[in-house]
């Protein structure tokens, strides 16, 4: 099926080198050619029930015969598919067993492939373009006026009306919903569905995307802000009961992946809405390392490693597009992929034979969707790194471009308590009065040994108050040579990564004895 394209080519579920982003990228990208033609687009988006329950046997086996399946293959596929059994557990005890005549094994790696099949001619001979992964269903449709939409919509959905109850198929009106996009205010759009008019909505959620009515993305940014509040606020009530590497791990693992799920189809927001997510970014970055409100955004991503979310989706748009320019990407894709530049030319010898022409847009939504933006990026790379022979190359090439230095393990050592001083010493947030006075917080930065400055040194070096301490601290430090207050804080290159980590405990235990903190 997949070698001789016979699968339906705007179907993006369970087949290789084919996933959600890539669907929401075709979507989007529709929408911006129509809004740049100052034209309407239209879509309906289906709710099917059970639909893999509801794939019916007979009509499947019908199906692969028309495909070309037969003998031996058919016939394990029938052999599969008969003779399966269910039953109910209900109150401790079993139903009857009753043989099923419908739907297809889910978890099975055959289930999903059969599925595909079933489904695949449900958009032939339709005039909508018709975008399909696994049971996702949805129709869309553009033109300069109403209309012209409601004309072909209302004979589409005719059509799918007819090909679901010839094959079974459950759809459910009342909760298909249709979703009208334009630059310019639109009436009423009247959808007619197996006998139930579709309501038209401001919004829909499609494969974890909210496309609104205006083209824009702030309703779905919000809703992303939204979601990871509420997670931030549970990892704030951790954030001194877990160690800074836990923190870390689950903020990375359970919270970042909600603020940039296909991020590579909205980077096109606006910068208010982009700001809204950085300050949900820095807000774990202070919960993570124990830094206060008033470190600088650049302090925060020096101690963490960690990029802003910006060059994040930066970055993973410059991933995506090496895998389209390597051509592990749907056709779909590959076909809307503007062509190369081909050869230097006496008047750029910046341009490469890995460029490629960016298209022109009259509305700024549109220059900022994908394709033009990764392109601009991709041009302005490395060829070098654009021609690592791997994805896994590329990528380590990538991230050492956009954030070289890892986060030292020595930063993460001690209990918490201890971990968020040393981390607020480094970066001059810490309770001695040098750090205060430079935020307002107290009247003078002098220590109360009489000393006129207690910054880091003076804690470290010369502050009477702790010469016990010190003797011991100083000691412990002779066996790795001579150290600065940098060397100590953050750690020397001329260490190894073992040494730097005794260092900070060494640290620690001072720390501990001046009773200061």
């Amino acid at each position: 099926m997949i070698d001789n394209n016979l699968f339906y080519k705007l179907q993006s579920g369970f087949l290789p080198n084919h996933n959600t982003v890539y669907q929401l990228i075709e979507i989007y990208h529709r929408i911006c050619l129509n809004r740049e033609q100052n034209l309407h687009t239209c879509m309906v988006f289906f709710d099917v029930s059970k639909a893999f329950d509801r794939v019916w046997h007979r009509g499947l086996l019908i199906k692969l015969q028309s495909y070309g399946f037969s003998g031996l293959l058919l016939n394990f596929i029938e052999n599969y598919l008969t003779n399966r059994q269910q039953s109910v557990f209900v109150n401790n005890s079993f139903s009857s067993f009753l043989e099923t005549t419908a739907g297809v094994p889910q978890g099975s790696v055959l289930g999903p492939f059969l599925f595909l099949i079933f489904i695949n001619d449900i958009a032939d001979n339709l005039l909508s373009v018709a975008l399909l992964f696994a049971d996702d269903t949805s129709l869309l449709h553009a033109a300069k006026r109403i209309n012209d939409i409601e004309r072909t919509l209302n004979s589409d959905l005719d059509k799918i009306n007819e090909w679901s109850n010839k094959w079974l198929i459950n759809f459910n009106p009342s909760k298909t919903e249709v979703l009208l996009i334009s630059n310019r205010e639109t009436e009423n759009i009247a959808l007619d569905f197996g006998g139930t008019a579709l309501q038209k909505s401001n919004t829909h959620k499609h494969l974890g995307i909210t496309f609104s009515s205006d083209g824009k993305w702030s309703t779905h940014i919000k809703n992303l802000c939204d979601a990871a509040y509420k997670k931030i606020n549970v990892l704030n009530k951790l954030k001194y009961v877990l160690s800074r590497k836990s923190l870390d791990k689950i903020y990375n693992t359970f919270i970042l992946p909600t603020l940039e799920y296909a991020s590579e189809v909205w980077d096109g927001c606006s910068e208010g809405d982009s700001y809204k997510l950085e300050k949900i970014h820095h807000q774990a970055a202070r919960i993570v390392t124990g830094l206060p409100l008033y470190t600088s955004i650049d302090s925060l991503y020096l101690e963490t490693g960690w990029m802003s979310l910006k060059e994040r989706r930066e970055y993973k748009k410059l991933n995506l597009f090496y895998k389209i320019h390597n051509r592990m990407a749907p056709d779909y894709i590959l076909d809307i992929l503007p062509h190369q530049i081909q050869g230097s030319t006496p008047y750029n010898l910046r341009r490469h034979d890995s460029d490629y022409r960016i298209p022109n847009y009259r509305l700024r939504s549109s220059t900022l969707s994908f394709l033009p933006s990764s392109i601009t990026l991709w041009n302005s790379l490395n060829p070098d790194i654009r021609e690592r022979p791997t994805l896994n190359q590329f990528k380590y090439s990538l991230k050492r471009k956009y954030r070289p230095d890892p986060v030292p393990s020595h930063f993460l050592v001690g209990n918490r308590k201890y971990n968020v001083i040393l981390t607020r010493l480094r970066n001059c947030c810490s309770s001695l009065n040098a750090d205060l006075f430079r935020i307002n917080l107290t009247n003078t930065p002098s220590c109360s040994c009489g000393s006129q400055s207690e910054d880091v040194f003076h804690f470290l070096f010369e502050c009477p108050k702790f010469n016990l301490p010190r003797t011991i601290f100083l000691r412990n430090l002779s066996q790795f040579g001579n150290l600065s207050a940098e060397d100590i804080l953050y750690g020397s290159e001329l260490q190894n990564p073992s040494n730097n980590v005794s260092i900070q405990m060494i640290l620690i235990e001072y720390i501990k004895a001046t009773h200061r903190f």
